[in-house]
């Protein structure tokens, strides 16, 4: 369930070679496929050789990005390089929609310089790193889960919230992939402009009796935040910050679900009030039906733009 952001860094190599495989679900989708292909080869061969290797890789990242959200469900798509450089063997695939990614920014790595104050990265006079993106409950998920290492991530917390590496996520989501649903989450989100409050209204049926206690857990999500990022020893600018966890409707471990047998239903609705600074355009409701600890397994997710 929780994709680190970082799975979709593009690393410095590409803005020297790239090569990108795409593998389609079925034939009607191979003249799309060839045209989002062709598009990227384009993008680099023009854009590459006028650029500095920080520019080319930021611009790598956001172009990427673009063509991956245009992708057909279904299609998987690999990024490498054509180099022998250190990360050229680090793959990553990507589900069309049916991923759903949250990064959260938490420990040591996400310290906000000078206690919030930041510092003058490029000595114009202004202070630079002065955005915090962590949150109380993003501490709490860091601790509970034991990360230790960056980038890290739990994919549908499997196997009791493992925290695992960029060659185990391929892995993982694999694994599940094929799984049959065990429950069903149909989600809505209402978005009053006046007081700039969200309120989520999630619905579940069970499809099968499972045992043991569950819970319904609603995230608010900001996607694309254009801030300062140091990366991999490099000071850039404007990084874009993807699926950021911005905050809980309903605390860090959720509320609970009364029963958990074929058939039953349940509806719960929250609300919460969207911060001036936060974009309402680029905000996404989460919600996940898990398995209460020490499991923590994911069952079922939804997510949903509170602007369509």
């Amino acid at each position: 369930f929780a994709i680190a952001g970082t799975l979709y860094r593009v690393s410095q190599f590409l803005a020297k070679r790239l090569q990108i495989e795409f593998k389609i679900p079925s034939d009607d989708l191979q003249e799309i496929a060839d045209e989002v292909h062709k598009t990227a080869e384009e993008i680099y061969k023009k854009k590459f050789e006028t650029l500095s290797v920080e520019q080319a890789e930021e611009t790598a990242q956001t172009d990427l990005l673009e063509i991956l959200d245009r992708a057909p469900e279904g299609t998987v798509m690999f990024i490498g390089a054509k180099t022998d450089q250190e990360r050229t063997g680090q793959t990553a695939e990507i589900y069309g929609n049916k991923l759903i990614r949250m990064s959260i920014h938490a420990g040591s790595f996400a310290d906000v310089p000078a206690n919030g104050a930041g510092f003058d990265v490029n000595s114009d006079g202004i202070m630079d790193f002065t955005t915090d993106f962590t949150i109380p409950d993003g501490e709490t998920y860091y601790s509970t889960f034991g990360v230790a290492a960056n980038p890290a991530a739990t994919v549908s917390r499997l196997n009791n919230a493992n925290i695992t590496v960029l060659s185990q996520w391929a892995i993982d989501m694999n694994t599940i992939k094929n799984d049959v649903p065990k429950v069903s989450i149909g989600l809505s989100t209402l978005y009053d402009d006046s007081t700039r409050t969200v309120k989520a209204v999630v619905n579940t049926e069970w499809l099968s009796t499972e045992t043991g206690s569950y819970n319904l857990q609603i995230y608010l999500v900001e996607d694309s935040i254009v801030d300062w990022q140091l990366d991999n020893g490099v000071y850039v600018q404007y990084y874009t910050h993807r699926h950021v966890f911005r905050k809980t409707f309903n605390g860090a471990w959720g509320s609970a679900i009364p029963s958990s047998n074929i058939g039953d239903i349940n509806t719960q609705e929250y609300a919460v009030v969207l911060p001036s600074n936060w974009n309402k355009n680029n905000c996404i409701v989460v919600a996940h039906i898990y398995k209460a600890g020490p499991n923590y397994e994911v069952l079922q997710a939804e997510e949903l733009h509170i602007i369509p």
